[in-house]
């Protein structure tokens, strides 16, 4: 397990050490802190959880059976993909990023960043900023990616009234917060 306090990231607690051990007993865990020790991890790891896979992993471990992240995307991961191996990504990220995202589209929509610039200069500037204002609510997103940050994105979209395309590579299932309107396409429909 190597996934390390530091930098607003949060790392391996005793708690989830004992969570491993109790679901996996048979297995031996070992918590690794430091990026050297990573890279000289044990060559017969069957399961590596870790924020970021080194390029060396793949010399090291050379058959990890299961790679778990608790990134939310592939670019962690310099790994090509190959038979037996599975990559877990962590979908915490989901709502966080969404509501970031959903934030800034409303910001951009109401002109908040336009106002807060020529605010500087002194009066409201409503006249100004006005012609560039428009609802979100009504509009029609589309979500490249349509994972958990696609998905998450979508569900906090819909009480603005705003109507979905996601569009991802493999899961075209619709999410139960989709109207009739709504739609997952995969990317050869972009």
């Amino acid at each position: 397990v190597f996934v390390p306090f530091g930098a607003g990231v949060p790392g391996v607690e005793p708690r989830h050490m004992a969570l491993l051990e109790k679901e996996a007993p048979d297995w031996e865990w070992r918590e690794i802190t430091d990026k050297d020790a990573f890279a000289q991890s044990p060559p017969e790891a069957d399961v590596v959880p870790a924020w970021r896979f080194p390029a060396i992993l793949p010399h090291r471990a050379a058959n990890p059976r299961l790679l778990s992240t608790p990134s939310p995307g592939h670019d962690w991961i310099p790994l090509p993909p190959r038979g037996g191996l599975t990559i877990r990504f962590g979908p915490f990220h989901g709502e966080l990023m969404a509501e970031s995202v959903v934030g800034l589209m409303l910001a951009f929509c109401r002109g908040i960043k336009a106002s807060l610039d020529k605010m500087r200069d002194g009066a409201w500037p409503r006249e100004a900023v006005a012609k560039t204002l428009r609802p979100l609510r009504g509009s029609h997103a589309v979500i490249l990616g349509f994972g958990h940050i696609g998905k998450w994105t979508g569900r906090l979209l819909k009480p603005f009234g705003v109507s979905l395309t996601g569009f991802n590579r493999r899961n075209l299932e619709r999410p139960d917060f989709f109207d009739a309107e709504d739609r997952v396409v995969d990317m050869a429909g972009l």
